[in-house]
């Protein structure tokens, strides 16, 4: 069986669904390196967004680090996280969610099925 992995179409489908009014770049690495960041809003919710911040790391995992701003404290990190978690399992089928403490960020990652 092959290894899944997220493909620049799959990369590409995800910011699109997570950055609906359109995304930059952080930096101007390689696109295996580059960090997106745009305005996150649950359920299209972006007059009090969050910054968000993706990133594809090596072929089957991907960051999502955000930061709260004093006017956006009505998303709690378990909505946050709940709402990543059910879009990404329709957009990438079979990812699964890495083990994660830190406030801010989630990752997720395809098993590896070599």
């Amino acid at each position: 069986m092959a290894k899944k992995m997220i493909t620049d179409e799959l990369l590409k489908k995800v910011l699109e669904v997570f950055y609906p009014g359109g995304y930059g770049r952080t930096n101007d690495r390689p696109d295996a390196d580059a960090w997106y960041i745009g305005w996150f809003g649950i359920d299209g919710m972006t007059e009090c967004g969050l910054p968000l911040e993706i990133n594809r790391e090596g072929d089957s995992t991907i960051v999502f680090l955000w930061w709260t701003k004093p006017c956006c404290d009505e998303f709690t990190r378990d909505q946050l996280v709940g709402y990543i978690r059910g879009v990404l399992s329709q957009l990438l089928p079979g990812i699964q969610m890495n083990h994660d403490t830190d406030d801010w960020s989630i990752s997720f990652s395809y098993p590896d099925n070599d």
